[in-house]
């Protein structure tokens, strides 16, 4: 009952916070963004959690949009994708009992993805320490957790061997179903709560 609760104030407080008064600074280079429809994205909402500014929200999901139209998104429906400060990310974690190198974490009841801010941007300390962990770029470390997050979400799969081989797919471009591992036997995952993570 904790868990939803906390999950339910945690998600009823996603917004983005405008600092009145910034320093100007060196904006970091944008990253390409191809043209594409209104529809990839029509039904889904990006939204930075409390502590970000407008600036670093906005560019920072520049990066996440640039993966995610890579994937069948506009299959999804309706969905919330959340950027969460590295800094704010591992109090998330210790609320829900995931391990500390968890970099992403789908509600499938709720239909929100969260991503912690170093997977779309350097992270001095928290950065290196995903890079060493998963052994990957932070570059590629993104393209793994958007294309598992999107096994969760794609196919409302609660099972983290069966997302991360979903993910799989759709990284590589592959036929594409959800039936293609129903058959196989679930793995434990906390009910309604999945999180990609390192074995």
């Amino acid at each position: 009952m904790k868990l939803k609760l906390a999950i339910a104030v945690f998600a009823s407080s996603l917004c983005v916070s405008i600092a009145s008064s910034q320093t100007p600074i060196a904006k970091p280079p944008v990253p390409e963004v191809k043209k594409v429809t209104a529809s990839v994205f029509a039904h889904q909402r990006f939204v930075c959690n409390t502590g970000y500014t407008l600036d670093a929200c906005q560019q920072q999901m520049l990066t996440l949009r640039a993966v995610l139209q890579k994937y069948p998104v506009a299959d999804l429906g309706e969905w919330t994708w959340v950027l969460v400060r590295s800094q704010d990310w591992k109090r998330l974690l210790a609320e829900r009992g995931l391990n500390s190198n968890t970099a992403a974490i789908t509600l499938l009841d709720k239909r929100i993805i969260f991503f912690e801010e170093a997977l779309v941007t350097d992270v001095p300390g928290r950065g290196p320490e995903l890079i060493l962990q998963w052994g990957s770029s932070r570059e590629d470390l993104l393209e793994l957790a958007v294309s598992h997050e999107l096994g969760h979400a794609l196919c409302h799969e609660p099972d983290e061997w069966k997302a991360d081989a979903y993910g799989r797919l759709l990284r590589n471009h592959e036929e594409f179903s959800c039936k293609t591992y129903s058959y196989l036997k679930n793995s434990h995952s906390p009910k309604g709560q999945t999180a990609l993570v390192a074995r």
